[in-house]
């Protein structure tokens, strides 16, 4: 009877031993996957924090660029003061005059005033006359350079491979990490715009390099774009990819490829 009791307790110890163990092993697991969440969080958290800084910084480019623009006049709006001007009978011209300054709502005064500028863009239409079908005609006969295209197509296919998933997850782990990942995705045409672009950029982030790819491939490529003063360009030449600019006053602008051919005013 006593060898039962003793078996009984032996049993009862070991298994208390068991569970102590296993209760170890349980916390021990828990405080290590506690510790991989939290930093799995930060490094999240990092990123998305890159991701902020370098939007807000693009959007304080944008509203610098529009104040700077604000209140430059376009073709149309003179246009129809000349029209307005030459309708008028028993017009005379007199000479100019600075007005005063003009004030808007909240007591500012208008950022820029030119009293010439209807003067000075009667003379521009008037003596500057631009053959933009001959300009755009130059244009086209000259040569596109297959190796530029070639590496603009290279940049397109690495930004299609780049897609939000993958900078996702490669963002998330160490530099020199994503290097080694990268350089085993891409080949070895691709390799070497990599291999350029991380020595020219120490700090290497995979969603700045993930734009220098798009605007690459924007600039080396195999097509053409015209900016046009006139719409009537776009309905004189169909097979252009034509769109209206109305920061131009006269002539065209073309872009094909790398370049910038400028036939405007």
């Amino acid at each position: 009877m006593v060898q039962y009791v003793i078996l009984f307790l032996v049993i009862l110890a070991v298994m208390a031993v068991m569970n102590g163990f296993l209760f170890l092993m349980l916390r021990s697991l828990a405080r290590q996957l506690k510790e991989q969440v939290g930093a799995c969080f930060l490094r999240q958290m990092e990123f998305a924090d890159e991701l902020y800084e370098e939007k807000a910084v693009r959007l304080a480019k944008l509203r610098e660029e529009e104040e700077m623009y604000l209140g430059r006049a376009t073709a149309g709006p003179l246009e129809k003061q000349l029209a307005k001007e030459e309708a008028a009978p028993g017009m005379r011209e007199v000479p100019a005059q600075a007005p005063a300054p003009l004030r808007v709502q909240g007591g500012r005064r208008a950022g820029y005033i030119n009293p010439n500028l209807i003067r000075d863009y009667r003379y521009i239409k008037e003596n500057f006359r631009i053959d933009t079908g001959r300009a755009y005609a130059d244009v086209m006969k000259e040569p596109v350079d297959p190796r530029a295209v070639h590496y603009g197509d290279i940049c397109r296919h690495m930004y299609e491979v780049l897609d939000f998933d993958t900078v996702y997850q490669v963002g998330l782990l160490p530099v020199e990490q994503q290097h080694e990942i990268l350089y085993e995705i891409f080949d070895d045409e691709e390799d070497a715009v990599l291999r350029s672009y991380v020595e020219q950029h120490p700090d290497f982030l995979i969603v700045d390099f993930r734009d220098y790819l798009r605007m690459e491939a924007e600039m080396y490529q195999d097509r053409t774009v015209v900016l046009a003063a006139d719409p009537a360009f776009a309905r004189e030449h169909p097979e252009a990819e034509v769109r209206v600019d109305e920061s131009l006053g006269e002539g065209i602008r073309v872009l094909r490829g790398s370049r910038m051919y400028d036939y405007s005013i």
